[in-house]
């Protein structure tokens, strides 16, 4: 029986086990075979596996959380690495917990070996007779003690492949991330620069109108700033990885604070026909906040760039608002809006509905998950609902 699960592929191993199950149930004349697992962090206990003998009734559906405080004892003997054999649940006390379970199932005698795992009992296997009573005779026992021993095995190697599944997984993860890096990258940063080298050989070879000369200057302007925002998201991104941002928090008066981001933002819409809207609460004009206004800016910056990038015409909507716990604050847009299962996926590294190299909006990819990561880290959630075609609502709060 060991050799049968040696090499058999993972996703065959559930179909073996059972099939293994119904070899043993048949060997000891058992009516009902089954495994369950014990999840000592939720204090349950729940059936994994199970083979019913013809005629006989699974019980596999009803018992997926088996409260381990309904049955102490039996808990309490598997956790010592003991086997349990009842042969008569009738002699069992009225209100035994193990008998309220058995009865219902038509169970007569049961045997059951607990599955230990580096001195830890992780489950155990158990076989119900229904139609007679059986008491397990010491070679019976020996040969299913084996058996459960050979479980814990199988378990192990499970548990172990499913973790170089997950490994393998997250390195090929990894690999995307590093060829979306760069990728983007190499767009981000060559392409400012080819305008900055191009605009400079133009102006350096060239005679121009003061006209034309403002306009190149303006143009190498744009690509400098394009450079040292994708720079300076690569280096934000770099020290939130290597926990190396520092969280300065102060008091200050929200208001004033608002006011003055705001203003300063309103030069991001230069270059788009569209309004922006600052909203101010009535109240709280004296409301002081203890937190890290630098942080919260780069947030507030960050998500007002990602609405205006993705906002073609209508308006982008800036304002917050104060709860007894924390405040709230919203950018809306009226823009091109997101799917809703790529919802989950805008706070991730380089991620956009389109991720190719023609998706149509420049950026680094990172702004939404720099944006993500310092409102984690500084206490708050960030939130986003949008609809194709209508836009989206970024909201983002911080503890007073």
């Amino acid at each position: 029986m060991a050799k049968l699960f040696i090499n058999i592929p993972l996703n065959h191993i559930s179909e073996e086990i059972e099939k293994t199950l119904e070899t043993m149930g048949n060997f000891v004349d058992a009516d009902r075979v089954y495994i369950f697992d014990y999840d000592w962090e939720k204090q349950i206990c729940r059936n994994t596996y199970e083979w019913c003998n013809e005629g006989i009734t699974p019980e596999i559906k009803q018992l997926q959380a088996v409260s381990i405080d309904d049955i102490p004892w039996w808990v309490d003997a598997h956790k010592k690495g003991n086997k349990l054999a009842i042969s008569d649940v009738n002699a069992l006390k009225p209100d035994d917990g193990v008998k309220k379970i058995l009865e219902p199932q038509g169970v007569k005698s049961l045997f059951t070996l607990p599955l230990m795992q580096s001195g830890k009992c992780i489950g155990f296997i158990g076989f119900d007779s229904v139609r007679n009573f059986h008491r397990y005779s010491k070679r019976e026992e020996v040969i299913l003690t084996f058996f459960s021993e050979l479980m814990v095995n199988i378990q192990n190697r499970k548990a172990q492949e499913n973790l170089l599944v997950l490994e393998k997984e997250k390195a090929e993860q990894s690999d995307k991330i590093k060829t979306a890096f760069i990728n983007t990258i190499s767009h981000e940063i060559r392409t400012p620069l080819n305008g900055i080298l191009g605009i400079g050989q133009m102006l350096a070879e060239t005679d121009f109108s003061s006209e034309e000369r403002a306009e190149l200057f303006n143009g190498l302007s744009t690509s400098s700033n394009r450079l040292m925002n994708t720079i300076t998201d690569y280096m934000d991104m770099s020290m939130i990885f290597s926990d190396a941002v520092k969280v300065d928090k102060m008091e200050f008066l929200l208001k004033p604070w608002f006011e003055y981001i705001t203003k300063k933002a309103k030069d991001l819409f230069s270059e788009k026909n569209i309004h922006f809207d600052v909203l101010f609460p009535a109240d709280h004009n004296a409301l002081k906040v203890t937190s890290d206004p630098m942080l919260l800016e780069k947030i507030l910056y960050k998500l007002l760039d990602n609405a205006i990038k993705f906002t073609n015409e209508g308006s982008v909507t800036c304002t917050y608002k104060v709860t007894s716990k924390h405040i709230e604050f919203l950018v809306q847009d009226t823009g091109k809006g997101v799917a809703t299962n790529k919802l989950k996926l805008i706070f991730e590294m380089f991620s956009q509905e389109d991720s190719s190299m023609t998706r149509g909006h420049e950026g680094s990819g990172l702004g939404l998950k720099i944006a993500k990561e310092l409102v984690v880290l500084l206490g708050g959630e960030i939130n986003v609902v949008s609809k194709i075609g209508k836009g989206s609502i970024f909201t983002f709060t911080i503890p007073l």
